[in-house]
């Protein structure tokens, strides 16, 4: 599977794909996918949530290009173009979290040299990103859009760290850790009474659910070293 053919071949005719590649100072680079179209005058940058990948954007993006956004949606370390071997799914090196906010914000900057007004678009596990980009990067961007986003649950953030502290070593590092996914999802797949998938909370439509369980890029489990 490749993600960059297979969303090519479905484009909304104006609109291109094309691959990103952002370099991090510290050595290590990440991809996304830039959905482009002709008459565009503002930029949005996306981070995307857990377990998915930058093609599941696609039609926000082509909708975005008809109102004058190019689109750049940039794959978490680990997912979509980082991960291009379904085993490699998930996997997250020590500090990969703080990689994939500086990459938004290297990837933001060199667009902003454009002369174009840029925003940040950040989804479930991305929108903690863009807080934290906020925190880092206070001022940079025109817009901020938030998706699928909490707060203020700090006293359990802290607990559900101190666990993946105790719980992961370098031996099982880049394992599925079942015990802390099943904590931090487990409440969203019972609050779904009944409920046909463990994922029926992604979406009220099952088209949308059954897309997502037979991606292949889709759904894997946390690793240890991703909750680290």
């Amino acid at each position: 599977m490749s993600l960059l053919s297979d969303v090519s071949i479905s484009l909304k005719e104006g609109t291109k794909v094309e691959e990103f590649l952002v370099k991090l100072p510290n050595g290590h680079q990440q991809k996304g996918l830039a959905f482009k179209d002709a008459g565009t005058t503002k930029n949005l940058v996306i981070l995307t949530g857990m377990n998915e990948h930058s093609h599941r954007y696609q039609e926000l993006a082509e909708y975005l290009n008809g109102v004058g956004y190019d689109v750049y949606v940039l794959d978490a370390v680990g997912q979509g173009l980082n991960a291009p071997k379904i085993e490699d799914q998930e996997k997250w090196y020590k500090g990969a979290f703080d990689d994939n906010v500086m990459a938004a914000h290297i990837q933001i900057e060199g667009l902003k040299k454009g002369g174009h007004p840029t925003a940040i678009m950040g989804h479930s596990m991305g929108s903690f990103m863009v807080q934290r980009y906020l925190e880092l990067y206070p001022n940079t961007v025109d817009g901020v859009i938030l998706c699928g986003t909490n707060g203020g649950n700090g006293a359990q953030m802290h607990v559900a760290f101190r666990l993946a502290q105790l719980t992961t070593t370098k031996k099982n590092w880049d394992e599925p850790d079942r015990f802390l996914t099943d904590m931090g999802l487990g409440a969203y797949t019972k609050a779904v009474k009944p409920h046909k998938t463990d994922v029926d909370w992604l979406s009220y439509n099952e088209d949308n659910v059954n897309k997502y369980i037979a991606d292949p890029y889709c759904g894997h489990m946390d690793t240890h070293g991703a909750h680290r």
